[in-house]
Formats: structure tokens, C-alpha cells, sequence
């Protein structure tokens, strides 16, 4: 979860809300963007997710995540 936090970190602006919501939920508010640029963003931050390499005890973790956009 923190190398999602800090994938949204990388990606956030000024104008943009984002916030954790519940146990494993993230919630971004994207003002003034268009819907095309709503998922062009989102697209971006799910590349860089599928990319990270996360491990734990020297063993690489394979992860299952799931982006709504609406």
C-alpha cells in the first residue's frame, strides 16, 4: 500500500484531492480534467503500479488491484 501512496504522491498536483478511503481504498479528485484526461492519469498511475517490484523477505509479492474510475 505505501508503494501506491507514493505513486499517487509522484502524481499529484496542487489542484488535485487525494485521499485514503477505508482499509485499502484510495480516493482521487481530479477538478477541471476532462474525462479522456481523467483516464489518460489513471492509466498512468496503473503502469507505474503493474511496474513496481514489490518484495518482501527477499521474495517478489504478486499483487491483485483494481482501479474504478467514475
Amino acid at each position: 500500500m505505501q508503494v501506491f501512496a507514493d505513486l499517487l504522491r509522484h502524481y499529484n498536483d496542487s489542484q488535485n484531492i487525494v485521499c485514503k478511503y477505508g482499509g485499502e481504498e484510495f480516493v482521487l479528485v481530479l477538478p477541471g480534467l476532462t474525462q479522456e484526461k481523467v483516464f489518460q492519469y489513471a492509466e498512468q498511475i496503473r503502469l507505474s503500479f503493474q511496474a513496481a517490484r514489490l518484495e518482501s523477505g527477499g521474495k517478489q509479492i504478486h499483487t491483485y488491484y483494481q482501479i474504478i474510475v467514475g
